[in-house]
């Protein structure tokens, strides 16, 4: 049986952990999205400084509105703390800590925060009254991380804290964060993310280590993937066993460029965090997945990877013939 951990492999905005006590002490990455039609609660302002992008959000009249409710939220419940937030144009990241168990959910503390927001923002505008009358200002329900070690809220707040500055790097940038949800391989869907024209390169090489390699055959497939990546080639890999992830690991590290394929699909709100994240920025990297998107874990197959590493070599062999077929 799969941990309860592993239990959601991508964001969604109504589930919730059901091994979890949403009323006791803990904390929570929480992240909620604007409603259709609403106005941007910030705008993006940025500054290069000694090479390095710094990124602000300039707050909004409504913007300005939420900042306050959050700010103002321990005065409704005196038992969190709000450790950071970031108030984007379209969405709300906060870090909560739950110091103590009431009877009092996460669930109750965010739908009181953003009712507030909502009657707040029609208080001070109320031609929003016609709009939000329905949602107010934010679409239904909430995504939540868990935070289960230190690392994690370490993790979590820079990823707060960092979020101006990647969404200005997603905006500048879009061919780099470019969603296709249906391709053809071989007559079967899929679907990507990233730089497209990835496919389009001339040396496509495909990233596959079995036992059965002599190390003389080893030896040689390793020293054709460095000269794949030193001229500027791409890896196409599932980079399933330790020997390829470290393949993978070199090339991150080489500057190459990657085309990593997996086997989930993508979630309506997608968008990917952490290394994934600059590697699209840095136009690097181009994820296929399939068409389809399984909310639950499942472990990887023998299957499912001879059907991976069978796609990574369809691609080496076609990538730009599958790159036309598919603009």
């Amino acid at each position: 049986m799969a941990s309860p951990f592993l239990t959601r492999k991508r964001p969604d905005y109504l589930a919730r952990a059901a091994w979890h006590d949403y009323s006791d002490r803990c904390i929570y990455l929480v992240t909620f999205n604007a409603a259709p039609g609403i106005a941007s609660f910030s705008t993006i302002e940025t500054e290069n400084r000694d090479n390095n992008l710094t990124a602000v959000c300039s707050l909004s009249g409504l913007g300005e509105i939420i900042n306050s409710e959050i700010r103002n939220l321990p005065s409704y419940f005196p038992h969190i703390s709000v450790l950071s937030h970031c108030v984007m144009p379209d969405l709300v990241h906060l870090v909560i800590f739950v110091r103590i168990k009431t009877e009092t959910t996460l669930g109750q503390i965010i739908a009181s925060l953003k009712g507030n927001c909502s009657k707040a923002a029609i208080a001070r505008y109320p031609e929003l009254a016609a709009s939000t009358e329905n949602n107010g200002l934010f679409r239904k329900g909430f995504n939540d991380k868990i935070v289960l070690k230190e690392s994690q809220l370490k993790t979590f707040i820079r990823y707060v804290e960092d979020n101006p500055r990647r969404y200005h790097i997603r905006k500048s940038n879009p061919q780099y964060f470019c969603r296709v949800n249906r391709i053809l391989i071989n007559e079967v869907e899929y679907a990507c993310y990233g730089n497209f024209l990835l496919l389009r390169n001339c040396l496509i090489s495909a990233v596959r280590i079995s036992r059965r390699f002599t190390p003389t055959e080893l030896q040689a497939r390793r020293m054709g993937w460095e000269e794949v990546i030193r001229s500027g080639g791409v890896l196409v890999s599932p980079f399933i066993s330790a020997a390829e992830k470290e393949i993978r690991d070199k090339a991150y590290e080489s500057n190459a460029k990657i085309i990593l394929l997996t086997s989930n699909g993508f979630p309506d709100r997608y968008k990917p965090a952490g290394r994934e994240f600059e590697l699209c920025a840095e136009g690097r990297l181009l994820i296929i997945a399939p068409a389809r998107y399984a909310t639950r874990e499942h472990d990887l197959t023998r299957a499912e990877c001879l059907r991976l590493n069978a796609l990574a070599e369809l691609i080496a062999a076609q990538g730009a013939a599958l790159a036309l077929r598919n603009r």
